[in-house]
């Protein structure tokens, strides 16, 4: 089956991405290559992303994103499916075979002006993604990635003054995930414990 074959090709990227994983316990990232591998990747067409944000955690009826926000998890499963749906059309995949994108988001951090104030730190989103051919056959398991709003913020009143509105923050956050997402599965780069691109 067509799926079966896509999947057999992932077998020395898995591998390599365990050789990786070890080598982050020691010191704190690793470079990866991406976790599918091009062969695969020009095989494969997206047609269907799905994102769940069932299990962002809640506070007070909405997502708590550490920023005063409204903002529930059906609309940032929306947004983010969005997000990765432009930046899927923006790359371009080719392939004659359907992949469908799963992503289950775990949390959603705005940096907050206390935050900046206090912690070096960026904005970020986190989730599980994996890809399953069109047959069912799953291309690539459960994968942690986080992506960030691409703005550090080093603390003290230059950056409490510098930090954008929490509406502009989400956005950038949002679209900073959508291309982590893209770039960590398919491109590959420094990734962290977290499963973050570094830089």
């Amino acid at each position: 089956m067509a799926g079966q074959e896509i999947s057999r090709r992932l077998t020395v990227t898995r591998r390599t991405a365990l050789i990786g994983a070890g080598a982050a316990l020691v010191t704190g990232c690793t470079e990866e290559i991406a976790i599918v591998d091009p062969v695969t990747t020009a095989l494969i067409t997206i047609t269907e992303v799905k994102v769940d944000g069932s299990g962002l955690p809640l506070w007070a009826g909405v997502v708590d994103t550490g920023r005063d926000t409204i903002l529930s998890r059906e609309q940032i499963a929306t947004d983010v499916q969005r997000s990765i749906e432009a930046a899927i059309a923006e790359r371009g995949f080719s392939g004659a075979h359907e992949a469908t994108l799963s992503i289950a988001l775990t949390r959603v951090r705005l940096t907050s002006l206390g935050g900046a104030f206090a912690l070096r730190g960026r904005s970020s989103i986190e989730g599980d993604v994996s890809l399953t051919a069109s047959d069912g056959t799953e291309l690539m398991p459960p994968q942690p990635v986080q992506g960030h709003s691409g703005r550090i913020r080093y603390g003290g009143l230059v950056a409490v003054a510098l930090s954008p509105a929490p509406d502009t923050d989400y956005a950038q956050t949002v679209a900073g995930f959508a291309d982590s997402v893209l770039r960590r599965i398919f491109d590959g780069g420094q990734v962290d414990l977290r499963g973050a691109l570094v830089g």
